[in-house]
């Protein structure tokens, strides 16, 4: 991968490969996306509400998840979920809770610990087409997601994972994006605090105000810690679901990681301590930020073929 000259920056490559521009450029193709897709909500045995976005069955099938408080249409998302539906694939994208513009459905709020909703959704889907093959894709947080999920379902037809720059270290990605990058900082906190004012919309007796008036996301994440009071510090809240090297040494399937060297949000240290595996491809590119790996200002992205390809070869 050898991106143009700005685009060798870590940030402008996040940065543009998320402008609005990149909406222009791929509209008509989020537009056919959405038009072959229906819209479902999935309750969990818990009572946790989903919603996924399904296209029609085919003999093959993707799924996909967002990053954090990304959506369906993510641009990072929706070039390689129209890419894979060209090429005949069913494709699902879900939204974890409060994804998507989704605060309404829950009164609690997203926890990046609690895949089991997820997990449980993604189960029925794989469990109930039982004659198709399955993929699973993530970025960055969801990312992180995808990987843990691997290791709890158990379904044949799930052949394999890819995460784009995904989380492996949380408490090293909040510092990461607290202080990297001021645009990237006030991207996050613009973006949260949004879903925040939502959800307080739907939920006003959650009391979620004063998450509106912090600082930094490490602050935001310690307001909603004390809320929850199922961990007793940040360090054993980022422990719970983070994605160690023992994580990833008895993968259960075919499994991809696409991260950069140069990432703003996501250093790539706990990455370079990961031992070769049979069944894990990592993929270090010294250029692409966070999920970005766009190459020109024509948002073209060797990644977009990479990952077709490995689809194809997951899903013999």
């Amino acid at each position: 991968m050898s991106p143009n000259f700005l685009l060798k920056n870590g940030v402008f490559n996040t940065v543009y490969s998320s402008s609005p521009l990149r909406s222009l450029h791929q509209s008509k193709k989020v537009k056919a996306l959405n038009t072959a897709s229906e819209k479902k909500i999935f309750q969990s045995s818990a009572g946790i509400n989903l919603e996924y976005f399904k296209t029609s069955d085919a003999a093959k099938s993707v799924i996909f998840l967002p990053g954090f408080l990304g959506n369906k249409d993510s641009k990072y998302l929706a070039c390689h979920a129209f890419n894979a539906f060209k090429a005949g694939y069913q494709i699902i994208r879900i939204h974890p809770v409060d994804h998507g513009g989704s605060e309404h459905l829950n009164s609690d709020f997203f926890k990046a610990t609690d895949i089991s909703a997820i997990e449980e959704l993604i189960k029925t889907i794989t469990s109930s087409q039982s004659d198709v093959l399955f993929n699973l894709i993530g970025f960055s947080l969801g990312g992180n997601i995808a990987l843990r999920i691997s290791q709890v379902v158990s379904e044949n037809n799930l052949e394999g994972v890819i995460a784009i720059s995904p989380v492996l270290d949380p408490a090293q990605a909040m510092k990461a994006m607290d202080t990297q990058s001021v645009i990237i900082n006030k991207y996050f906190l613009r973006k949260w605090k949004k879903s925040i004012a939502n959800k307080h919309k739907h939920y006003p007796d959650n009391d979620l105000l004063p998450a509106l008036e912090l600082k930094s996301l490490r602050e935001i994440t310690e307001f909603f810690r004390n809320k929850n009071a199922e961990f007793f510090s940040l360090g054993e809240l980022f422990h719970a679901y983070a994605i160690t090297d023992e994580n990833l040494k008895n993968l259960p399937r075919n499994t991809t990681i696409w991260s950069a060297m140069d990432d703003p949000c996501i250093p790539v240290d706990p990455l370079l301590d990961i031992q070769p595996s049979k069944l894990l491809d990592l993929n270090i590119t010294k250029y692409g930020g966070h999920c970005g790996f766009i190459e020109n200002f024509s948002f073209q992205s060797q990644l977009e073929d990479w990952i077709l390809q490995k689809l194809q070869s997951n899903t013999h």
